[in-house]
């Protein structure tokens, strides 16, 4: 279990980081300073993996932006490097969902059909495991950062496990 990553995600989302909403400036830029290959507007509303990686590196992980694998195809701003990255050999942290699977605080969680009916179209930390859904701090959730409930079906692709990440 990962309770400082969770913890730490759970703060962070409820700072409101936001893309360009409501007529407001976007205040992503802590987010995404690690990713300096796109301006502001190119991230507005394609930011919720670079908030699993900001949470990840704020919470002491020196996890690389990019994994130094050919098998990662994309950096961590990308949902795909996370599941690329958690399964490698090497890495092995990677856990497809199953029905009575638990989650726990901390894990990493990819999401299929959530958002725009595509794979991998969502990431989030896990602040917290109940019987039929999960608590999730999550980036770009309508283009602001928020803690969500997700209920644990058939959507979850599946489980990065952050211990000792």
């Amino acid at each position: 279990m990962n309770r400082k990553l969770a913890e730490l995600s759970e703060t962070e989302a409820r700072k409101n980081y936001h893309g360009y909403v409501c007529g407001t400036e976007a205040n992503l830029h802590p987010v995404i300073n690690s990713f300096p290959a796109w301006n502001m507007r190119k991230w507005d509303g394609q930011w919720n993996a670079a908030f699993v990686y900001y949470c990840v590196r704020k919470s002491g992980s020196d996890l690389p932006v990019r994994y130094p694998s050919d098998s990662v195809s994309c950096n961590f701003a990308g949902c795909i490097a996370w599941e690329q990255w958690a399964s490698l050999p090497e890495v092995d942290r990677w856990i497809p969902y199953e029905l009575d699977m638990v989650c726990e605080e901390g894990d990493i969680i990819l999401f299929d059909s959530v958002v725009n009916g595509q794979i991998r179209d969502t990431i989030g930390i896990v602040v917290e495991n109940r019987e039929n859904s999960v608590l999730v701090a999550e980036g770009n959730f309508n283009n602001i950062s928020v803690v969500v409930e997700r209920k644990k079906d058939n959507h979850i692709r599946g489980l990065i496990r952050t211990t000792d990440l």
